[in-house]
């Protein structure tokens, strides 16, 4: 039976402040222990953490069907397809001249492995980026299984260590000749200075005390030792997509639930520095994506989940999360980027690798047909719109602008404006700074309110952009007033604004325009909180993990004239299209996407 003890403050940073992420998580993964337990989110280090928790003399019960350490049971030569065959020949050729791994050392086979993206990286996180072959040095790997991981490392050169809880994997992997302890880092009490890398694969998250195991992993390591971490990622794809059903939650297993800056900072205390996230291997997230799926439906993660439906892609507008190593008095160190941060098929992820491997025409015709794939159907009008004129985006740079929708690299100029010197979405910014919104290609940077453009003269622009901006505006129909003052004769506006059925204001009703017009007559300002008391009562927490559970969301939103997190109103295209025509302005082009509405609009000539 688990015996829960309650923390009372964050168990990395020692914070007291904190916002309840999910009121109560169940172990829906491996189904071992009753019982519900909250998750929180440190307002301190940002970092999620299960409070109460099971105590360190009770929480093996939570163990006691977790079977991932079982050894699986390798296909038969003969049950492999011919390609089958010829990859793991190729893989061979690469473990060979990458780690010294045995097997065949053609250098042909193993070029050609590497331009295999997808095999190669799921390569690379099986080694965890072991740098080069071991040639004798030290290896310990923590949280160890059975030893699978040892016996590849082993296989390239390197001495090999490892511990782990779990008597009966320990006990597997010495009748297979691995070194093996039974326990955690205390094993190696007194000890320093005795191993050049340490692994720790998806562990961290499972430590009542991450900091001190992290420093318990500096003292063992030798100057320059690395330092390889996996761990899931709190503010990853899929935990925005599948909330509580999310596979990497996995209560009450999981105590300590990591983002990549809170992480960075804890290695840092800890005394590693050059810190490096790797990309997780292609496919690792849709593995995942299916758990979650199967769980939200009631049924075990791990047996053929169902397949996943149309619509659950994962992907979302997000920074990366964590899964961050780091080397010890070095100048350059390996990590892996936290399972699950990234789509299956991240565009960014995909066209770094073709960067690598394809010459720069191949290259070239391969941007220009995704991008032809990715835009929208109506991509011409924007594009003939758009092409050749000065503008002015509000709220920006978007990576809508240059991915969905590629009009920056139309454009002849373009300046920038942003409510403040320091805001939640582009850090740190000053007036008259440089606003770049293309690699090469910069404008100019003002600080003013969307509301009041007082500092730049009537029609300067030929056109305004804005994406998912003009929601966060208290007062809408007077911003978009200042935009069309702005715009000279037969200038176009691009607004771009959240379809509310693919975020977390899908329970929120689509704001009326006698609302606009009443709040442009009443002159609202941005300390405007008229729609707060429906925002707390309807926006879904589930669909927003950065808001930081439900008592840090209200105390943000309170303050919502520093922060501008708030969504005032809820558009809809007929909406949209209502307002533009109030202004006086022609609507050209209208689209709709799985998650934003798109007004192309021009001023009288």
């Amino acid at each position: 039976m688990i015996h829960n003890e309650t923390l009372g403050a964050c168990p990395v940073c020692g914070a007291a402040g904190r916002g309840r992420l999910h009121e109560a998580l169940a172990d829906d993964s491996f189904r071992a222990v009753e019982g519900t337990w909250p998750l929180w989110r440190c307002q301190g280090c940002a970092n999620a953490y299960v409070d109460p928790r099971p105590d360190r003399a009770t929480i093996g019960e939570a163990y006691r069907r977790y079977y991932t350490h079982a050894p699986a049971a390798p296909a038969a030569p003969a049950a492999l397809s011919s390609r089958a065959r010829l990859r793991l020949r190729l893989e061979a050729a690469y473990l060979h001249r990458r780690c010294g791994a045995p097997g065949p050392g053609a250098w042909p086979l193993a070029a050609l492995y590497t331009l295999l993206p997808a095999h190669r990286w799921a390569t690379d996180v099986r080694l965890r980026h072991l740098p080069g072959p071991g040639r004798g040095r030290r290896l310990l790997d923590v949280g160890c299984g059975d030893g699978g991981f040892l016996r590849l490392a082993q296989a390239c050169g390197w001495q090999v260590e490892g511990v782990d809880p779990d008597p009966q994997a320990v006990a597997e992997g010495r009748r297979q000749g691995l070194p093996l302890r039974e326990g955690g880092l205390e094993a190696y009490a007194g000890q320093a200075a005795c191993f050049d890398l340490i692994t720790l694969s998806h562990v961290i998250e499972h430590v009542h005390d991450p900091a001190a195991a992290l420093a318990d992993c500096h003292r063992l390591l030798r100057p320059g030792g690395r330092l390889w971490i996996a761990t899931p990622n709190i503010d990853s794809a899929g935990h925005a997509q599948h909330g509580r059903f999310w596979r990497g939650l996995e209560a009450p297993r999981h105590l300590v639930l990591f983002h990549e800056p809170g992480l960075r900072r804890l290695l840092a205390q800890a005394g590693f520095g050059a810190l490096r996230r790797h990309r997780p291997a292609f496919g690792e997230p849709f593995v995942l994506a299916r758990a979650s799926h199967a769980m939200s439906l009631g049924l075990p993660p791990h047996d053929a989940p169902p397949p996943l439906p149309r619509r659950c892609s994962g992907r979302r507008r997000a920074r990366p999360g964590p899964g961050c190593c780091g080397r010890r008095g070095a100048s350059s160190s390996t990590c892996r980027r936290g399972a699950d941060n990234a789509a299956p098929m991240n565009p960014a992820t995909l066209r770094a690798a073709l960067r690598r491997h394809l010459p720069a025409p191949a290259l070239a015709a391969w941007h220009r047909a995704r991008l032809r794939w990715e835009r929208l159907p109506g991509y011409p009008a924007y594009r003939d719109a758009l092409r050749g004129r000065r503008g002015l985006e509000v709220g920006g740079p978007s990576a809508l602008f240059r991915e969905r929708l590629p009009v920056y690299p139309l454009l002849a100029a373009l300046d920038g404006v942003n409510f403040a010197e320091a805001t939640m979405w582009e850090g740190r910014i000053a007036e008259g700074g440089r606003f770049g919104y293309l690699p090469g290609r910069e404008g100019r940077q003002f600080i003013a309110e969307a509301s009041d453009l007082r500092g730049l003269a009537d029609g300067t622009y030929g056109c305004l952009l804005s994406s998912n901006c003009l929601e966060h505006v208290a007062n809408p129909l007077k911003a978009l007033r200042e935009w069309v003052r702005v715009l000279e004769p037969g200038g176009v506006l691009l607004l771009v604004l959240p379809n509310p059925a693919s975020n977390f204001d899908h329970r929120r009703p689509v704001t009326g325009f006698e609302h606009l017009l009443a709040d442009e007559a009443a002159g609202t300002g941005e300390d405007d909180l008229t729609h707060l008391p429906e925002i707390l009562a309807l926006h879904d927490l589930d669909r927003d993990p950065w808001a930081g559970g439900r008592e840090a969301f209200e105390r943000r939103s309170r303050d919502n004239l520093r922060h501008r997190g708030l969504h005032h109103h809820v558009f809809d295209p007929a909406l949209m299209a209502r307002m533009a025509q109030h202004l006086g302005l022609a609507v050209l082009r209208q689209d709709a996407s799985a998650t934003d509405f798109f007004l192309l609009a021009r001023t009288p000539r």
